[in-house]
């Protein structure tokens, strides 16, 4: 849905985030075209599903950090689940189009269309439901918790930052504990 190619593998996440179309399209309240959704009787706004190497925006919601309660980590293990098909597509991207997974000796430009070739051609195989093989899944994903431990270097306003926490907080508190259904966003 949403494709950002050209950086180099070193380059932080969020960085990578902050010079993308889909923050500028974030922060300029052009990403969701609903005011608000509907889940489980509560009325949210719509919000990426992101890990801890994101920032915390009122449209991004990543997990908690630090010590943690019990309603915390139960948060945070909802969100994490709503990112599973994110890891998931990932594997099935570079299971399919191997030339993702080995060294690549061609000109930087012609990497990012190959790049960027290979995820149309992926999401063209998805939408005329061609078969994915489970033989070509030949990496492991990766661990989740070990995602949400990495360093959040992400700097942004104290605004920004205070209005992520409110909208945490707010699904933190009116999320029904028991239930064991993770958060449907859209994942980042």
């Amino acid at each position: 849905m949403n494709i950002n190619v050209g950086w180099p593998g070193s380059v932080h996440d969020a960085r990578v985030f902050r010079n993308s179309q889909l923050y500028l399209a974030g922060v300029t309240s052009k990403l969701f075209l609903s005011a608000n959704v509907t889940v489980y009787n509560n009325s949210y706004k719509p919000f990426l599903v992101a890990d801890s190497a994101y920032p915390l925006l009122p449209w991004v919601m990543k997990p908690y950090g630090g010590r943690l309660t019990r309603e915390m980590e139960n948060f945070n293990k909802k969100l994490s689940c709503g990112r599973v098909s994110v890891e998931h597509a990932f594997g099935q991207l570079k299971g399919r189009w191997r030339c993702l997974l080995k060294a690549n000796d061609s000109k930087v430009n012609n990497i990012k269309t190959q790049v960027l070739a290979c995820c149309v051609l992926h999401n063209i195989c998805k939408e005329c439901t061609d078969e994915f093989i489970d033989g070509w899944n030949i990496e492991e994903l990766e661990n989740i918790e070990e995602l949400e431990n990495v360093e959040d270097r992400f700097v942004d306003t104290n605004r920004n930052l205070d209005e992520g926490k409110k909208m945490r907080k707010y699904l933190l508190d009116n999320c029904d504990s028991s239930s064991t259904e993770p958060y449907r966003g859209v994942s980042a």
